[in-house]
């Protein structure tokens, strides 16, 4: 499947949802038709909200990347099924209209040698470096079906840019501590979410010299350390200053690009 998108229509909606998120590194405009395609996708999959409101063109811009990507992942799917078929030959040895089962006694020595506890936390490890240095979405999916043992019951489909699905994969094969719950329990009972902190942010800086994203950023990082400082970077660019303006009090932006209430 080819996608139908020419390059001067995938900038055009690029530049609106730049006006309206501050895309936050930008994306080069100079990367060819797919590559830009694809950055542009895995950007609204991250800052795009339901209630989000875009000219039809650009919307149509948004829907047919969902829909191309969406049919690209689906794609490799038989192929597992193959594959599992393929592993499963019958073992058998021609003879005088006879054939010879293969017992695959060495086979099951090795199954109780995986079962030991040690080994499997020192592969997991291994897998979650591994995991980490790949950005290629096919060699995720291929290292998923490599290791079906420990990801059994894992959907790569469900998880639809490479950021996801990576994120996917070590989070199933680590699951987050039971301290760390406990930590965001403590910070949720202040009160205090990352948007409502902002907008305290923007409306205590001084009138004069108001306060940079960059600020806010540090601040953020420091009142809720158990969040992703790219998660919130996301959403500050996101609320900052176009959202929040619509939504609880005018922004306004200085001349030296800081930020104040209106």
């Amino acid at each position: 499947m080819k996608l139908k998108l020419s390059k001067d229509a995938l900038i055009k909606a690029y530049d609106e949802l730049d006006d309206l998120a501050g895309i936050d590194p930008p994306i080069d405009k100079e990367l060819d038709d797919e590559e830009f395609a694809k950055e542009l996708h895995e950007t609204v999959e991250e800052l795009v909200e339901p209630d989000d409101k875009f000219s039809k063109s650009t919307q149509k811009v948004f829907d047919t990347l969902k829909e191309y990507f969406e049919n690209q992942e689906e794609e490799p799917e038989p192929e597992e099924e193959e594959e599992e078929e393929e592993e499963k030959p019958k073992k058998t040895t021609k003879g005088k209209g006879r054939a010879k089962k293969v017992e695959p006694e060495p086979e099951e020595e090795e199954e109780e040698e995986e079962d030991e506890p040690e080994p499997e936390e020192e592969e997991d490890e291994l897998l979650v470096d591994k995991i980490a240095g790949i950005d290629d979405k096919k060699e995720l999916v291929s290292l998923v079906r490599e290791n079906k043992d420990l990801f059994k019951g894992f959907k790569t489909k469900d998880f639809p840019t490479v950021k996801k699905l990576k994120k996917g994969m070590i989070d199933f094969l680590e699951p987050a501590p039971a301290p760390a719950k406990k930590e965001k329990k403590a910070s949720e009972k202040k009160g205090t979410g990352v948007i409502a902190y902002i907008a305290k942010l923007i409306e205590s800086a001084d009138s004069k010299k108001g306060i940079s994203k960059e600020e806010m950023l540090q601040k953020l990082t420091k009142e809720f350390p158990n969040r992703a400082p790219a998660s919130m970077k996301n959403t500050l660019n996101v609320q900052v200053p176009n959202r929040m303006s619509r939504e609880r009090f005018k922004i306004k932006k200085l001349e030296n690009g800081n930020f104040c209430k209106e």
